[in-house]
């Protein structure tokens, strides 16, 4: 996400600015509303706005750095320094310490996907890479969006912003000509561009194409060569590429079609984007930021110059700072299908919260520093903002975490259906251990269980890992051929690998085998080898994998449960895939393992519980049971738990009174 407007250079550094050049300031806006229409699901490709901004980014500090160095023979890194930090940091320590605070009001800040990793990566700026070493990555967000998910691009051109200028002054001290310089920066563009290519070929992971500082540093010094090529054809005093510009006319339009088309319809999930697409788009996006910055741009450009545009390019970095924790607040952003009024509404919240945040604290402070906010009107101002916002995020949302224990536990009514295997009697002493292991869908619940743990008479533990099926060997995922195959993590497998030693540990009474669609496409189960649910590969494979971890769960004497996969309600692009058949194969697996247990395994019919007919519930007792089509949170983790636990215990305590009536 770039950080510095065109206007706002010109006011930045009056020694070396540029020109004012409204077309990249609606470019800019163009940018950051794409990627807004993308996170409130109303655009395909919309993430590629990214890849303008970083475009945009190259280009402006290099024309800056480049501008400098002709006029004085050097570079004031610590000038140039101060002033990025009093452009970026007061707007995104406001909102990192206020995702902190919400993360922490959820309930969200610790665990394997918490907030304090994302606190941390968004201060120190290596979000980026802290998200993929803990296989949090953007095409990987299970279950409910963090505050801060969107701060990797911010962490990607901070560091641009740390070294590129030690690179810049280097390469203008040592490359004497003009033309030298624009080869070598067309030469590493070309470089990085390749490497990218060669990174995913070898690892088919697209988290690590997406966020890496590395392979996304394309567009940044696309940008630049844009702006070396701007500066050896300008003229110093006048500051802009020469109008007569023919061959970037020419392409300019094209490149303006390409550009959209992507952004229209490139899914983020498909091998071109990555095999390819990316670059394409870097380039597309540099030739229109060339031709934006011509003294005349091409008449259809005239539209960039446009108020609205203009007025959203110089707010673009609030703008993108605040529209994901709003979004995320609203639950926007993890559901596809949320009503158009919550959308609209995150947009208009969006542009309020940006709006103060650009006038009464990044623009005094990028010009008197914090002496800006001695003054009582901004203060009050800044307080207002904020209060406001906490309202949006935290109170809109309906049945908030702090109100899940409106779940009452049941008192009265008929006991549960005896089950088709033994119920656990409750341990001599003490409180009976239960452990979840499973995959996003169990790791929900078990943490809900452990937020309950008390009221339900219980202890827990949580071995279940978020985005890992159950697969003790390498596992990868595709929803088509023509699709990104999603690449499990190591520790995966390794858990798995586990479970004997994790039992052993823990000493449970009961384990919960939780997973959710895992299976649903295509799966690599072997070298080479792609099979999905209902075919007899799979099943064999899958029935052995059961077979496998059960043994090792109930190795100390646990009793295990299987619970049975509902049908995946979820949407991806407005549009609900249809798996239920291959739900319908992989329970049909469980089951016919657990009738060859001797006991050992009891099932239990969560996927009925959910999904009495294809037509699933949404709720139960008035409460939503899967946001998002998938999961279990909040009031539906505990309508789950409550059910299990029945199912399972002979009984609770606070079971008998449904038991004796």
């Amino acid at each position: 996400m770039t950080t510095a407007s065109t206007a706002a250079l010109v006011q930045a550094d009056q020694a070396h600015r540029l020109p004012y050049l409204p077309a990249l300031d609606g470019l800019r806006g163009v940018a950051v509303a794409v990627v807004v229409a993308f996170h409130a699901h109303w655009l395909t490709g919309g993430y590629l706005g990214v890849d303008l901004f970083f475009v945009l980014s190259g280009f402006l500090i290099t024309r800056l750095l480049l501008n400098e160095y002709a006029d004085s023979a050097r570079i004031d890194l610590a000038k140039f320094w101060k002033r990025r930090a009093r452009r970026l940091l007061p707007a995104l320590i406001l909102v990192t310490l206020f995702a902190a605070v919400v993360e922490r009001a959820r309930g969200t800040l610790d665990g394997p996907t918490g907030g304090r990793r994302d606190v941390i990566g968004a201060l120190t700026y290596s979000s980026n890479w802290l998200r993929m070493s803990a296989e949090a990555g953007y095409w990987r967000q299970f279950a409910r969006p963090a505050l801060l998910d969107h701060i990797w691009s911010l962490a990607i051109e901070e560091q641009f912003y740390v070294v590129w200028p030690l690179l810049v002054f280097g390469l203008l001290r040592f490359v004497r000509s003009d033309l030298g310089r624009v080869l070598i920066l067309g030469i590493a563009s070309c470089g990085l561009g390749l490497w990218a290519l060669r990174v995913f070929s070898v690892t088919s992971d697209a988290n690590r194409i997406y966020m890496g500082t590395d392979t996304r540093a394309v567009a940044l010094l696309l940008g630049a060569t844009v702006a070396a090529i701007a500066h050896r054809r300008s003229v110093i005093s006048h500051g802009s590429v020469p109008s007569n510009s023919a061959v970037l006319r020419v392409a300019a339009v094209p490149a303006l079609l390409v550009l959209a088309l992507m952004i229209v319809r490139m899914r983020g999930d498909a091998l071109i984007t990555y095999e390819g697409g990316l670059l394409l788009c870097s380039l597309a996006g540099a030739i229109v930021v060339a031709a934006g910055a011509l003294e005349r741009p091409p008449a259809v450009f005239r539209i960039f110059t446009a108020a609205p545009l203009r007025w959203l390019g110089l707010r673009s970095y609030g703008i993108y700072l605040w529209h994901w924790p709003i979004m995320v607040g609203l639950r926007v952003a993890s559901r596809p299908t949320s009503a158009s009024w919550r959308r609209l509404a995150a947009v208009v919240i969006t542009l309020v919260v940006a709006e103060i945040s650009y006038r009464f604290i990044e623009q005094p402070i990028r010009r008197k520093g914090l002496l800006a906010l001695r003054r009582p009107a901004r203060t009050v101002a800044l307080g207002l903002g904020i209060a406001s916002l906490s309202l949006a995020v935290v109170f809109i949302p309906t049945k908030a975490v702090s109100m899940v224990t409106a779940v009452p536990l049941p008192t009265s009514g008929p006991a549960p259906a005896a089950p088709s295997f033994p119920v656990r009697a409750l341990p001599d002493e003490g409180l009976p251990k239960v452990m979840f292991v499973g995959d996003s869908v169990g790791f929900y619940l078990g943490r809900q269980a452990n937020a309950e743990r008390e009221r339900l008479g219980i202890k827990v533990v949580n071995e279940a890992h978020n985005g890992c099926p159950l697969s003790d060997t390498p596992l990868r995922r595709r929803g088509a051929k023509s699709s990104v195959p999603l690449v499990f993590a190591p520790e995966c497998q390794e858990a798995v690998r586990a479970y004997g030693d994790t039992v052993a540990d823990a000493q449970p009474d009961v384990v919960i085998m939780v997973f959710g669609a895992s299976f649903l496409d295509e799966n690599e189960i072997s070298p080479g080898e792609w099979h999905a649910p209902c075919t007899a590969e799979f099943d064999g494979w899958f029935q052995d994998q059961i077979t496998r971890s059960v043994e090792a769960l109930s190795s100390t004497g646990a009793t295990v449960y299987w619970a049975t996969t509902p049908y995946y309600r979820g949407e991806v692009d407005d549009k609900t895939p249809t798996f239920d058949d291959q739900v319908d194969c992989e329970n049909e697996v469980a089951r016919t393992v657990a009738a060859q247990s001797n006991g050992v395994l009891g099932v239990l019919e969560l996927g009925q519980w959910t999904c009495p007919t294809r037509d699933c519930l949404t709720e139960r007792d008035g409460y939503e049971l899967r946001f998002d089509g998938f999961h279990y949170i909040d009031e539906g983790a505990a309508l789950a738990n409550i059910w299990m636990l029945q199912q399972i215990f002979d009984p609770l305590p606070w079971m008998r009174a449904v038991a004796s009536s």
